[in-house]
């Protein structure tokens, strides 16, 4: 079955992080992302979420039910498999919340190709040091 990546095809459900008031000592944070996408019928669509603090502490790790039908767990790069997603109920707008309560426009992400990670996310966020341009 032929599969497509359909992310930048359709805008729709994309958030953006907004600023947010600090306190005069507190910093907007940094965080190390990482996503896993599987194919669907729609294309590549989050399977798994994990972010990491600067003291290498998991903050938010986990699987993510897509939208649409898996046609390839893609489990060669993810590591995501079947039995990971059976249980899990947790949807995009599910973790775009708890991201949009962990970050502001101003925390600064740091990734691997983030840009396929943000659209995976369909998260709009500037604040970034991808270290696939660096």
């Amino acid at each position: 079955q032929h599969v497509q990546d359909g992310r930048k095809e359709n805008l729709e459900g994309f958030v953006k992080t907004f600023d947010k008031e600090l306190s005069e000592d507190a910093h907007p944070g940094i965080f190390a992302l990482d996503c896993e996408m599987s194919y669907t019928t729609y294309g590549l669509e989050l399977t798994r979420v994990t972010v990491v603090d600067t003291d290498m502490h998991v903050v938010y790790d986990t699987f993510v039910k897509p939208d649409n039908e898996i046609v390839d767990y893609n489990t060669r790069f993810s590591g995501v498999t079947a039995a990971d997603l059976a249980d899990t109920s947790i949807s995009l707008r599910d973790v775009q919340a708890v991201l949009l309560s962990m970050f502001s426009a101003d925390t600064v992400l740091i990734g691997h190709s983030l840009e396929s990670d943000l659209l995976a996310l369909k998260v709009i966020h500037s604040t970034v040091v991808d270290t696939s341009v660096l």
